[in-house]
């Protein structure tokens, strides 16, 4: 081998040896970043849930409260119902 073809060949390696290098990089800043990534979308989906369970939570209270004050305007049409009634006997 020529001390020309001994240059390009080393030149060749450390070029190859610097492309590696920046992938390998690359590869851990893409792995860093998608380690954030999924970090900020697990709280995200805690998040999610936790409202949600509130959602759900406020949602049965409210059709709770709907469905006394139903049964509170039955008793007061039945009331006036029979009021009526009473008064149309007499």
């Amino acid at each position: 081998m020529t001390e020309s073809n001994n240059d390009d060949l080393k030149q060749l390696i450390e070029s190859n040896a610097r492309a590696i290098q920046s992938l390998a990089d690359a590869l851990v800043e893409w792995r860093r970043d998608s380690q954030r990534e999924i970090a900020a979308l697990r709280e995200t989906v805690a998040d999610l849930v936790r409202n949600q369970g509130e959602i759900s939570a406020n949602t049965y209270r409210l059709i709770n409260r709907l469905d006394n004050r139903q049964g509170e305007i039955v008793e007061i049409l039945k009331l006036l119902v029979d009021k009526k009634r009473a008064g149309d006997e007499n």
